[in-house]
This record gives C-alpha cells, structure tokens and sequence, in this order.
C-alpha cells in the first residue's frame, strides 16, 4: 500500500484490483486465453513503467510478468512461435 500511495494511484486499488481479476479470468478460459494473456502483460508492463518512472521496487512487477510469459508459451505455444505451414 505504501508503494501504490507513493506512485499515486491508491485512489484507485479497487478498480485496478477488479482490472486485474477480470484480466486473469479471461486468462484463465480457453476461447478467452489470448486476449487474457496479453491485457495481463499489458497491465504488468505498465505496473512495472510506472514503477521504473517513480525509483520503486520492480521485483514484484517483473517476477509475475516473467512468470506469465512462461506459463502463456507453456499453455499455447502458438502465441509465440509461428505454425509451420506445408507447402
């Protein structure tokens, strides 16, 4: 809480908290899983820039963004590698 006080954005913790549920729901559907994947790096990228823009800790940021990126190629490799198409 102090971290999200000191950048500014305590004021909204509820609607960012609602953001990141509804984010990782949408992960967590399979017709879903794409567009989950990317609002989730998305929302963590700009958690980590707004922690780079204010000297705050990027540890918390980073892990979970790393560890999103893991899972996602683990559960759709597609969305990182190109399908071979056969000529």
């Amino acid at each position: 809480m102090d971290t999200l006080t000191k950048v500014g954005v305590a004021p909204f913790i509820t609607a960012l908290g609602v953001a990141e549920l509804a984010f990782a729901a949408l992960y967590l559907f399979p017709k879903t899983s794409k567009v989950g994947f990317l609002l989730l790096i998305c929302y963590f990228s700009g958690a980590m820039a707004t922690d780079l823009s204010h000297s705050a800790p990027i540890t918390g940021s980073l892990f979970i963004l790393v560890s999103l990126y893991i899972a996602g190629f683990f559960k759709n490799k597609s969305q990182f590698v190109p399908e071979q198409t056969k000529v």
